[in-house]
């Protein structure tokens, strides 16, 4: 849903909480794949700082953070290619109500029909192979991720969603998913010696083929095979000591690939660095459908929602610390992003917002319309447009403000 709000000349917000009940019911999807229950609570999310994520870890994999995430379910496996044709024979790619604007748009655009390397036979060196309908599907933009899952009845996880599926035990966050060491048979990368992907080869494997390396909660190939994409932008964790920002132009993708070769030091590979799960990658659109892309579904939790309340005006400001000079919304649920200005600090809200997580909201969503501007806000998509020009402002709203990204 996509609001569209009209200049004010008072700071004016509406305040949408919604509380979820705790028991799971059953989900109703066109994918026929198996999926994992994750429960609602916080995990540790980022490099922890320790052993291979101390030697491997990465700034954009920092600071280490507790994030609060509602329940919701992930695919078991990498999304199939069986599972993608079943999206294919459905329309998939002839049906724009699948797709968003931008991705119907690049795919008539490209006139893409299939993914990349969709022929069962392939060579990406070492010698020929067959991708099975086991297989998971590769070539894969992020176009085409998000039109299956929206066909299929969920969406790409956000990368907090994934990270937590791939490594939370309960009570810490482990560095890879089976556990804190590196073993080189748990997961598809160049140098295991399993059979199915074999020693050297340069492939993809039958997804599930690696079930010792499975996460705390059971889901397979979360580190190797393919890499996987995520629904976030690529950009810097809060408070990051390197902040960077590519929204609008890197989608993240998680959990490494087949690809790497660790070469003569393992401790420098490329297969340790990139199979850690605290790893974050990324590839620009529209461009990114290599071999080694793929995917898994999430989706919520039904039965949310049982409880909303909607409140306008002073009230909401009131209850939410909000007063003129601030600008307060939430985009995805994952996330809380809070923008300041005028010297107001956001302190209150971190607060209003830490009571309501242990109070069970899991979708706070504040609009606000402040004087001169006009934007526009997507409860459920990973981005705001800005500004709009045609409101009379000659500078993004948003210019100069101090951003601070608060999970919860």
């Amino acid at each position: 849903m996509r609001l569209s709000l009209a200049p004010a000349t008072l700071l004016r917000a509406i305040l949408v909480c919604c509380v979820c009940s705790a028991a799971p019911a059953a989900l109703k999807l066109r994918y026929s794949g198996e999926v994992v229950y994750i429960p609602a609570g916080s995990f540790l999310m980022g490099n922890s700082g320790v052993g291979d994520d101390a030697a491997l870890g990465q700034p954009e994999e920092l600071p280490q953070r507790s994030v609060y995430l509602p329940d919701y379910y992930i695919g078991k496996y990498e999304v199939t290619r069986g599972e993608y044709r079943a999206f294919m024979d459905a329309g998939g790619y002839s049906k724009p109500a699948y797709w968003s604007r931008a991705g119907w748009k690049w795919r008539v655009s490209s006139s893409r029909t299939q993914p990349h390397y969709w022929a069962p036979q392939q060579n990406w060196a070492n010698g020929e192979f067959t991708q099975t309908d086991n297989h998971p599907v590769v070539g894969v933009s992020y176009y085409e991720a998000e039109a299956f899952c929206k066909w299929a009845g969920g969406h790409l996880p956000t990368q907090a969603q994934w990270e937590k599926a791939a490594r939370w035990n309960g009570t810490s966050s482990k560095i890879y998913p089976w556990g804190n060491t590196w073993d080189v048979e748990k997961c598809n990368n160049y140098m295991d010696k399993n059979p199915a992907g074999g020693y050297g080869l340069y492939r993809t494997t039958p997804v599930g083929s690696y079930p010792d390396g499975a996460s705390p909660y059971g889901c397979l190939d979360m580190a190797g095979n393919a890499r996987e994409w995520c629904q976030d932008w690529y950009k810097s964790y809060p408070r990051s000591a390197q902040p960077f920002d590519y929204a609008n132009a890197y989608y993240v993708l998680r959990g490494g690939s087949w690809y790497y070769n660790p070469g003569d030091d393992k401790n420098k590979g490329d297969t340790l660095f990139s199979c850690r799960s605290a790893n974050r990658g990324s590839s620009r659109l529209p461009y990114g459908s290599n071999y080694d892309y793929g995917f898994r579904m999430a989706a919520g939790a039904p039965g949310a929602g049982a409880e909303k309340a909607l409140i306008r005006g002073k009230t909401a400001m009131s209850k939410a610390g909000v007063s003129q000079g601030r600008v307060i919304y939430n985009l995805d649920c994952s996330e809380y992003f809070v923008g300041t200005f005028g010297g107001v600090v956001p302190e209150t809200i971190d607060k209003f917002v830490d009571e309501h997580a242990a109070a069970g909201v899991t979708d706070l969503f504040i609009n606000v319309n402040a004087q001169r501007t006009n934007y526009h806000s997507d409860v459920w998509e990973s981005y705001w447009d800005g500004y709009d020009p045609k409101a009379g402002d000659n500078q993004p709203f948003f210019e100069g403000i101090d951003m601070v990204n608060r999970p919860w």
